[in-house]
């Protein structure tokens, strides 16, 4: 009883957490850069050229890359962790422009990339583990609590602006006199 206690509370944590990347990194930061990288004529070129090259190449290229920018991510927590807040946090933005540019380089190669039998498995594993959490109750829970919260926030931001404005215009009106 005690152990699936314990077990749903490290599990809603972890939903949290992969809820709160998904919505403040990914859906505020890195989609409108991924748009912006695919929208620039270089990485049109780099693409034409990607096709051209054997695969092994888009491989070692998208491999490295993605190391980076793990490594980057887990020095910036650990930086983060020890204290360091604002040195991880700075170090945490620089990585999603370059994690952008690594989930652009996917894109364009996932078929090429897919050839390889080793990354195969591992991405649709890492896409089986994703739609196991997504359909996980906790998931749905905590993501519908979440979206309340979110409205909720929404609303009270319009009256606390609204709010704002009355007592800017009281003021205003109080001290031009």
């Amino acid at each position: 009883m005690i152990k699936k206690r314990v077990i749903n509370i490290v599990l809603t944590l972890l939903v949290i957490i992969y809820i709160l990347f998904e919505e403040l990194i990914w859906e505020r930061f890195a989609t409108p850069i991924i748009r912006y990288i695919s929208s620039l004529r270089i990485l049109q070129k780099l693409d034409k050229f990607l096709k051209k090259v054997d695969s092994r190449v888009v491989l070692v290229i998208f491999v490295l890359i993605f190391a980076l920018v793990e490594m980057i991510g887990i020095y910036a927590g650990a930086l983060f962790i020890s204290g360091d807040i604002i040195k991880g946090v700075l170090l945490y933005a620089t990585k999603i422009p370059i994690a952008a540019f690594t989930f652009w380089l996917f894109d364009v190669s996932k078929e090429r990339l897919l050839e390889f039998s080793w990354f195969k498995k591992s991405y649709y594993f890492i896409i089986g583990l994703i739609d196991m959490i997504k359909n996980s109750s906790i998931y749905i829970s905590v993501r519908s609590h979440a979206k309340n919260i979110k409205s909720k926030l929404i609303k009270d931001r319009s009256r606390l602006k609204e709010k704002a404005k009355f007592i800017y215009r009281k003021l205003k009106n109080r001290f031009s006199s």
